[in-house]
């Protein structure tokens, strides 16, 4: 009786591809890249220009997730993804500095660079959309998508929760009314909370089964 394969056979010590070998020769050369160029950029901060170089590094650290995150869900979905989250993130960011909902009264500081409409800065999706990937990638073990989401929510109020202190000391937000978490008000994470929700259910919706 002729056996009937239950799924596509696994290939035991096939050599790696050229295209899997290729992004970490490309990761560790964007390292290098970024640590032979910090060191030039606080060596000789007054040289003019170097404060542009923290572009490069903003896009060069935010493309292992994007690049992983379209490997994982497609060209098609990945990108779609990428634009959902980083529009949401616009939006909700600038609403939020506008109105004060929903983290409270707050504005983002000169060294996060120029802005649009003096609300948000050009460069937030390569710092927020990165932290919702990685958010939304920790928690999809298994479970249903309401879990995820949840999971994903709340674990973005967690690594809010680290990256605030540090933030507020370097001027990257203020927040004029204080707070008593470092100078952040509880209200910031309410706020987290509610936006980290939403990332990650449109992150967890787009990827369908393949997360």
């Amino acid at each position: 009786m002729p056996l009937r394969c239950c799924g596509p056979a696994r290939m035991v010590g096939v050599p790696k591809t050229p295209t899997a070998r290729r992004f970490p020769r490309l990761l560790a050369a964007s390292c290098a890249f970024l640590f032979v160029s910090g060191y030039f950029v606080v060596r000789f901060p007054d040289v003019e220009g170097a404060s542009y170089a923290s572009y490069g590094f903003n896009l060069l650290i935010a493309l292992p997730a994007f690049v992983a995150l379209v490997r994982q869900f497609g060209a098609a979905r990945g990108t779609a993804a990428l634009v959902a989250v980083s529009l949401f993130g616009y939006l909700i960011e600038g609403f939020g500095v506008a109105t004060g909902v929903p983290y409270g009264e707050f504005y983002y500081g000169e060294p996060l660079g120029p802005t649009i409409l003096g609300l948000v800065p050009y460069l937030l999706p390569l710092s927020y959309v990165p932290l919702v990937i990685g958010a939304v990638a920790v928690v999809s073990t298994g479970g249903s998508a309401l879990r995820r989401t949840v999971l994903g929510g709340l674990l973005l109020v967690v690594i809010d929760g680290v990256l605030d202190p540090g933030a507020v000391a370097l001027g990257f937000w203020i927040w004029p009314g204080g707070g008593p978490y470092y100078g952040v008000p509880l209200s910031n994470y309410g706020g987290w909370l509610i936006s980290g929700l939403i990332a990650s259910a449109l992150v967890t919706w787009i990827g369908g089964r393949r997360l």
